[in-house]
């Protein structure tokens, strides 16, 4: 009983991160979701997200790209979304450069006096 309940106190403090499956969103372009709950933190999310996006990518005999991710808290802030967009490429694939990374602004503003 004892040993039962120490296991289950390790499993509650250590949290877990949960993914979604990857999701086709046209030619060579993926998405995929992961959520880590109140006990862990956004980078065990983050990295989850990515690990799984490149093994899709080597399954398919092809290289992981990069595309966009959004972070975004859940279950009233208490646990992290990431959504990973990216493709996977051949080698050869005119599309298979060096990413253009940019962070999207969180606020845009409009100056309206013209």
């Amino acid at each position: 009983m004892k040993n039962t309940l120490l296991v289950s106190m390790a499993f509650i403090v250590t949290g877990c991160v949960s993914t979604s499956h990857v999701l086709p969103m046209g030619k060579d372009t993926f998405s995929i979701s992961a959520t880590a709950d109140g006990f862990r933190d956004a980078a065990s999310a983050r990295n989850k997200a990515f690990n799984k996006a490149t093994e899709q990518c080597t399954t398919m005999g092809k290289n992981f790209m990069f595309v966009n991710e959004s972070i975004m808290p859940t279950r009233m802030g208490i646990d992290t979304t990431i959504t990973l967009t990216f493709r996977c490429l051949t080698d050869n694939d005119p599309l298979y450069t060096r990413p253009n990374i940019q962070h999207s602004p969180d606020v845009i503003i409009e100056n309206r006096n013209r």
